[in-house]
């Protein structure tokens, strides 16, 4: 079997533990080198578990969310050693940055390369970069071997942008969730309070807003209910919304939400744009009991 290099860029090793873990396992039980760029430091507890399994990582600093032209010029040249360095035979890049910087160093070097769309993200919905990133990502597009989507609306959009040609792209039912780890399990609580739970980055673009709005709204009809959430400040301002808020309950982050999932009576996912969920796959199982 022909033993292949495989780079993949990411924005977060938890990212990739979490939603690609049973992919880079399955490419290194093939016997495939897998390296992996994120800006994650070397002793995040997720970046050591992906090198457990066998990844190789390369540290690359960046930032996620950042507009700043110079900081992205230093990420593409940190691809660019990269790909000299390591001289894959193919890159699989996962989030917008990664998409966009890894088709252009790619094509530069003609390294194939596979793009996954999790989602459009907010500079393809709205505001400033808009054009520009529609731009970026029509080049990306072009040069892209294959482009994966995973749900039809980002794909559509996508096409009637003329972003991607139709025989490159390839539709997804998401990430996929692990059927030995997201079991069905019986419902810990059984005290008649009503639980809903938000899974996510606490971000804008999440919904977290309406959420907030609903759950305050709803308990002032349903007392006997009670509103959850479950992630990190991706946006610092919310952390004074939730601070002292008594119409929801802050449970911190979690690298496992299974305990969480099992204790609640309904997932709430109000997010702007995204493709499926993994999120509402893993809840889910708890629904299909």
């Amino acid at each position: 079997m022909l033993r292949l290099k495989i780079l993949v860029l990411s924005n977060s090793a938890g990212g990739l533990y979490h939603f690609k873990l049973e992919l880079l396992e399955a490419l290194l039980g093939k016997g495939h080198d897998v390296f992996f760029c994120v800006p994650d430091k070397q002793d995040a507890m997720f970046v050591q578990l992906l090198e457990t399994v066998g990844c190789t990582y390369i540290h690359t600093p960046m930032s996620r969310r950042g507009v700043n032209p110079i900081d992205d010029i230093m990420l593409v040249r940190q691809y660019q050693r990269v790909a000299k360095d390591v001289r894959p035979d193919v890159i699989l890049s996962y989030t917008i940055k990664p998409n966009l910087y890894g088709s252009f160093v790619a094509a530069r070097a003609r390294i194939p390369i596979i793009m996954n769309i999790t989602g459009l993200g907010s500079a393809l919905q709205t505001g400033k970069l808009k054009s520009l990133v529609t731009r970026m990502y029509r080049y990306a597009g072009k040069h892209a071997a294959v482009v994966f989507f995973e749900n039809k609306a980002n794909m559509d959009w996508f096409l009637t942008n003329r972003l991607v040609a139709p025989e490159k792209t390839r539709l997804i039912p998401g990430s996929g969730v692990n059927l030995e780890k997201f079991r069905p399990l019986p419902k810990i609580n059984d005290d008649g309070v009503v639980r809903f739970l938000f899974i996510g980055r606490i971000m804008r673009d999440k919904g977290i807003e309406e959420y907030l709005a609903a759950a305050a709204r709803i308990r002032r009809q349903h007392p006997d209910t009670e509103f959850q959430i479950v992630g990190s400040y991706e946006e610092e301002r919310y952390r004074e919304w939730l601070e002292g808020n008594d119409d929801v309950r802050y449970l911190g982050r979690s690298d496992d939400v299974r305990e969480q999932i099992r204790e609640v009576d309904c997932i709430v996912h109000p997010s702007y744009h995204e493709g499926m969920s993994n999120v509402l796959l893993e809840g889910q199982l708890w629904a299909s009991l």
